[in-house]
């Protein structure tokens, strides 16, 4: 069996937009296999939600901005684009350390050029944390994470733990 025909008569599902699945899409073709980009969440923005993330990132009073997800970064960059905040915004994130969760939301965050300084080894809300941990920031830094409010608080309990300040 070859790389080429390892999933040979196989059909994939990938819950994700297409835009979003393209690189996942082209291993299954490229493997034999056929895929299908299937959405299985839509992101519905948060107006007053995002508006809040943006006032408080461009206080300019937090140490460090964690962004977990390349949607999360267009949702604020295209919030901030539309009431013509977005240049304040990236020259704010630019004074501070910001994360990404991994290398597709860093992809995302260089696109509007704002400049990633740490990005953890594994791509998770775990690595985020395992990433904080090898840190050993100070207690108390003041630490933004822009996020959806369906997400599990495992990240902000974790890094409260360390003793950092975490606002979502």
């Amino acid at each position: 069996m070859t790389q080429t025909d390892l999933l040979e008569n196989k059909t994939l599902v990938i819950t994700r937009k297409s835009e979003d699945a393209k690189e996942f899409l082209n291993l299954v073709t490229s493997a034999g296999g056929m895929g299908i980009a299937l959405p299985t969440i839509d992101i519905v923005p948060n107006l007053s939600a995002i508006k809040n993330a943006v006032r408080l990132i461009l206080l300019g009073e937090y140490d460090i901005c964690i962004f977990m997800s390349p949607s999360g970064v267009g949702v604020l960059c295209e919030y901030a684009t539309e009431y013509d905040k977005i240049k304040n915004l990236v020259s704010v994130l630019n004074t501070k350390t910001v994360v990404a969760q991994g290398p597709m939301t860093k992809k995302s965050l260089q696109k509007y050029g704002i400049f990633v300084s740490q990005i953890p080894d594994r791509f998770s809300s775990e690595g985020i944390v395992s990433l904080f941990s090898k840190l050993n920031l100070e207690p108390g830094k003041k630490i933004i994470v822009p996020r959806s409010g369906m997400s599990n608080d495992f990240v902000t309990r974790s890094l409260t733990n360390l003793g950092l300040d975490i606002t979502e």
